[in-house]
This record gives structure tokens, C-alpha cells and sequence, in this order.
């Protein structure tokens, strides 16, 4: 897209707002355009998108498009500052990866100020339609792709780029001020030496898929002990628990939000995720959600042993919201023990629970699920929140 300087300035106004409400940033626009100045007199941004065709670097290009944003950073006619930008979102195509450290190096180089950084690859990409990720999404954005899905359009990737895991820490270690972290795509190769590089110290949001080993290995490495209030980790593998359960317990009272999907749980038992995960030694925990990758009904009694094993671990008395995916069906009901979710939500630890939302596919439209769970579960009474996706939501979710 490109944005003409004929333009009235009350109508550029009124793209600019547009744009930056609802969709890519202007930042998109302005350069795909690549005839668009900045004047004194537009936006000051603290937030940037990069989308993939813009972080795409191609080195027989005479200018990369990468080198456009850095150059608009640096013109003394932007007002968009350097130290003004908090929060940059770069997504990256299949093709960029063996341009992952020239493009998040000079990108992140520039912004002395940053404090959030999302590295997202697009579920777009020809990546996705091969069968390489947990969700293909119905709805491409940017920011968070598909909103009433769980996995906001996380894609897993098959390559594995040697050296991934520690460029990207080593990226990250160099960042300052960094306060949150996003993280979706990047290859979990090892890191040989975690001591290398220091943990961020101001580092209190935790977003991982594939590098969740390495990431809290690094945590753990760290005698520091930071603490970190929110953490999402996503398609959780059986042979990733002891290193979540480390994690989560050395994290202890820090720990405020957690978003855990799981990933293949049919293999373990309830007895063995005890051993290695148990919430309660975070006892300042105010918000679980928790969700099977699989959303399978058929699969039901093992993700449901996992469910009630988490929840009945919780000795937190902060606990206000908690949120649990399910797909719902004859099977479900048949199988879910809701006396058993009753019995451990009418216990103390949920005394001061404000909202249960389920979020739910619904299989067989004569069941009311919303009417029903509330039935099973007088013990939250007037709490209860059921959100729907249908069915080309439900198509998405699938691998």
C-alpha cells in the first residue's frame, strides 16, 4: 500500500488512526510505499510491527527494506525516536532464518528504550500449510493472530538452524531494559555455556514454544533468581516436564499468570506429572489457563488427569481467574468428572475465584453447554463464562 502526499492531511490522519488501530502499523505501510517521509507533525510511535515483508532482508537488493526502517530511526525528519520505541513485533517469514541475527542484532541495536520484544514467524507462511505448527489460523494479524484462538497463531518450526538458541540468547542478554518476551519459532538447538550471557534482569513477562528447555535452564543458571510474574508456554511435551517443574517452583511466589498448553499427554500419567509440576510453591498465583493441543475428545480422560491434577495443586489464596479449553461433545459429558472439578473449586484456594471461562468447540449443538455447566457446578454459581469457536475456528486448531 502506498499513501500519497496529495492527501489531504485530515484524510492521511484518518488512515494513519485506521491503520494503526486495526491492522499492520504504518511503519507497514510507510515502507512497503517506500516513497513516504515522516513529517514533524505525525504520530510519535511506541509500538512498531515489522511484518514479514518488511524484516525480510535479500541481499541482491541495493536496499534491504530492513536498512529503510533503521534509516527512518536515524532521519532527523521522523518523529519516530529511537528511544521513544518500547515494543517491537518482528515476523518473520521461513525463508529469514538464516537471517535471524543480522535482522534482530541491528533492529533491537537501535532501540536503547526497548522493553518488549515479539519474535513471531507468520502462520502464513509455506511453513504452516506443510503441517509444521499446532494451529492454522482462519485470520491473519499481526499483532496477535487469530484472537479467540489459544495459540494466537503460534507455528512450531521443522528446520533446525544450528547455533538458533544461542544467537537468540545472546540477542536477548544485550537488551537492557527488556521487561517482556515473545518468542515462537526459533529451532530448541543447545546452548553449550548459559553462563555466557546474563538473564535480563528487568525481565517479568515469559512467552516460549520451542525454546522453553533452554529458556529456563538459562533462568535457572542465573544464582540472580529474578522474578517473573507471567509466563506462557505452549505445546508442552511429556520430556519438557522436569525442567517446567524446576522452573516453576524456583519461580515460587513470583509467579502471578501462567498459560500452559499441553502437547501429547496421552503417554503420561497423572502420578508422573505430580512428580515433576506442582503449583504450590506459587503461592501468589491470581490466573491459570490451561488447554490440550490436541482439543480432542477422544483423548479426554488423560488431559483430564492432567487438569485436575494442576488444579488440585494450587494453594495460592489469590487465585481470581481460571480458564480451561475443552472440546465439548456426548463424550465429554460422559466423561469429564464435573463433581470432581466441583469438589476441588469449592476448596479455600478458590474462594476468591471472580471468573471460570470455559472455552469450547461445540460437537453436538443440542447440548446447551452453557446451561449444563452450570448445573454441574454449583459451586460457582454466577461465575461462569463459556466462550464458543465454531466450527472453521475449530478446522484451524487442527495440525
Amino acid at each position: 500500500m502506498k499513501l500519497s502526499m496529495s492527501f489531504s492531511p485530515e484524510l492521511i490522519d484518518l488512515i494513519i488512526n485506521h491503520l494503526h488501530d486495526h491492522s499492520e502499523s504504518l511503519l507497514h505501510c510507510a515502507l512497503v510505499g517506500r516513497n513516504w517521509t515522516f513529517a514533524a507533525r505525525y504520530h510519535l510511535f511506541s509500538a512498531v510491527t515489522l511484518h514479514k515483508s518488511l524484516s525480510s532482508y535479500n541481499p541482491n537488493k541495493n536496499v534491504p527494506r530492513l536498512e529503510l526502517f533503521l534509516r527512518l530511526l536515524n532521519s532527523p525528519h521522523s518523529t519516530i525516536r529511537p528511544q521513544d520505541v518500547h515494543e517491537i513485533t518482528l515476523i518473520f517469514s521461513s525463508r529469514n532464518f538464516e537471517y535471524f541475527s543480522y535482522l534482530v542484532t541491528r533492529t533491537t541495536a537501535c532501540l536503547p528504550a526497548l522493553k518488549s520484544l515479539n519474535i513471531l514467524i507468520d502462520p502464513t507462511d509455506s511453513i504452516v500449510t506443510r503441517g509444521w505448527h499446532d494451529v492454522r489460523p482462519c485470520e491473519v494479524r499481526p499483532d496477535d493472530v487469530v484472537r479467540n484462538s489459544f495459540y494466537k497463531g503460534f507455528s512450531e518450526s521443522p528446520l533446525n538452524w544450528s547455533n538458533s538458541t544461542e544467537n537468540f540468547i545472546r540477542i536477548v542478554s544485550s537488551i537492557p531494559r527488556l521487561q517482556r518476551l515473545k518468542n515462537t519459532w526459533s529451532p530448541p538447538t543447545e546452548v553449550s555455556n548459559l553462563s555466557l550471557w546474563k538473564f535480563p534482569s528487568h525481565l517479568r513477562h515469559l512467552t516460549v514454544q520451542t525454546m522453553k528447555t533452554a529458556m529456563m535452564r538459562w533462568w535457572l543458571a542465573d544464582e540472580r533468581r529474578l522474578p517473573i510474574h507471567s509466563v506462557e508456554l505452549y505445546s508442552v511435551y511429556p520430556t519438557e516436564t522436569p525442567s517446567i517443574g524446576a522452573f516453576l517452583k524456583t519461580l515460587g511466589s513470583s509467579l502471578m499468570d501462567l498459560r500452559v498448553s499441553f502437547k501429547g499427554p496421552r503417554i503420561v500419567t497423572e502420578e508422573a506429572f505430580r512428580n515433576h509440576v506442582n503449583l504450590a510453591y506459587n503461592t501468589s498465583l491470581r490466573s491459570l489457563e490451561i488447554g490440550d493441543v490436541s482439543l480432542e475428545p477422544r483423548g479426554g480422560p488423560v488431559y483430564f488427569a492432567w487438569l485436575f491434577a494442576i488444579l488440585s495443586q494450587i494453594t495460592s489464596k489469590a487465585m481470581k481467574h481460571l480458564k480451561i479449553w475443552l472440546c465439548v461433545g456426548q463424550a465429554t459429558f460422559e466423561l469429564f468428572d464435573w463433581g470432581k472439578l466441583d469438589g476441588i473449586l469449592a476448596t479455600s484456594p478458590f474462594d476468591c475465584l471472580e471468573t471460570l471461562t470455559f472455552s469450547t468447540y461445540v460437537f453436538n449443538r443440542r447440548h446447551n453447554f452453557s446451561d449444563a455447566v452450570t448445573t454441574f457446578l454449583p459451586s460457582c454459581q454466577g461465575r461462569i463464562q463459556v466462550e464458543h469457536y465454531e466450527a472453521h475456528d475449530y478446522e484451524a486448531l487442527q495440525v
